[in-house]
């Protein structure tokens, strides 16, 4: 451990008997708890908005979260010398969630049902900005403007990589799943369930994935809700069924059960299903690489990059077939 981390950690009330490094962070574990401490670069308000989320969670009984530890001074924020700035949260060492593992994925969406439940009963009481968790047709726009910028720099590129060439072919096609996801999601009331939503003071985690699950002998912590905010819940679930359904190959099965169990403990409305299919039509993948590609070296082209792309090739049959048999259940 540096010294500028003992002297962040000088600054917090607790016991450390060892520290290690993990994802960008620093875990230090004390006799019965351990902490991550990180950097951080955004506001007071956002920290102050979380830290009262996740007061208002564990008041309704959703315990293994990780809350952010105020220092001595009562702050949120701690600062080494250099003018760093730093959290410290409550963490949980465990193992993240297998998506390998059906009863890991399983126990995933029954957990992110619950603390679903937990989070749009709409009494949270807060005196501060409540942020938003982005709007779907916003980062549709955003993506297609994206997506056609892209299009026309590869096709202006003399000496084209076998990755350009690859993704030149495919592109028109994706850009039109763009393009039609984006007018389906307008013919939906999905503008009128997010207004509905801010009302309501109904959360989102915003960033629901299998690392940010961990499994902890028989309990499950849910970790890193540093992009939370009002918005539709559905929103967490289509992030988390698409991550899944990726390394499934979109097998039905899977997203069937995935679906039913959330289903049981957060009903999902007809509206809300016609909204999760239109965002699984999105072709986010396909956005995701060649927008990695565009925002990095382009003369040299990560191998992972186009076995990446390759895989979104491959399973949009398949993803087209599963959306095609959801949509009708």
């Amino acid at each position: 451990m540096s010294e500028i981390d003992i002297d962040v950690l000088s600054q917090y009330d607790i016991s450390i008997n060892r520290t290690y490094k993990g994802r960008g962070a620093i875990i230090c574990s004390g006799e019965n708890k351990s902490y991550k401490l990180m950097n951080y670069n955004g506001t007071i308000c956002r920290l102050n908005f979380i830290s009262g989320l996740m007061k208002y969670i564990r008041n309704k009984g959703f315990y293994n979260i990780d809350d952010i530890v105020r220092n001595k001074d009562g702050d949120l924020i701690s600062t080494n010398e250099f003018s760093e700035t730093y959290i410290l949260k409550e963490w949980y060492e465990g193992n993240e969630c297998d998506v390998k593992n059906n009863k890991n994925v399983i126990s995933g969406v029954e957990t992110l049902a619950l603390l679903h439940s937990q989070m749009r009963s709409g009494d949270f009481d807060y005196d501060g900005i409540v942020p938003e968790t982005p709007s779907l047709l916003q980062e549709y726009e955003r993506h297609i403007r994206e997506l056609k910028k892209i299009r026309t720099f590869m096709r202006g590129r003399k000496r084209k990589t076998s990755f350009e060439y690859d993704a030149i072919l495919h592109f028109d096609e994706y850009y039109d799943l763009a393009k039609n996801a984006m007018e389906k999601l307008i013919n939906t009331d999905y503008v009128s369930l997010e207004e509905e939503c801010k009302k309501k003071k109904s959360f989102c985690h915003g960033n629901y994935n299998y690392h940010n699950i961990i499994l902890i002998g028989d309990k499950i912590a849910v970790v890193n809700f540093e992009k939370a905010g009002t918005g539709l819940q559905i929103k967490d679930l289509y992030f988390y069924m698409r991550k899944v359904l990726e390394k499934y190959n979109w097998n039905i099965e899977i997203g069937y059960n995935i679906l039913e169990k959330y289903n049981k403990i957060c009903p999902v409305s007809k509206e809300e299903h016609k909204i999760l299919m239109v965002m699984l039509e999105f072709p986010e993948k396909f956005w995701k690489v060649v927008n990695q590609y565009y925002n990095s070296n382009k003369s040299w082209i990560p191998d992972k990059n186009v076995e990446k792309l390759k895989m979104v090739y491959t399973q949009q049959q398949k993803k087209e077939m599963f959306i095609k048999k959801m949509s009708n259940i």
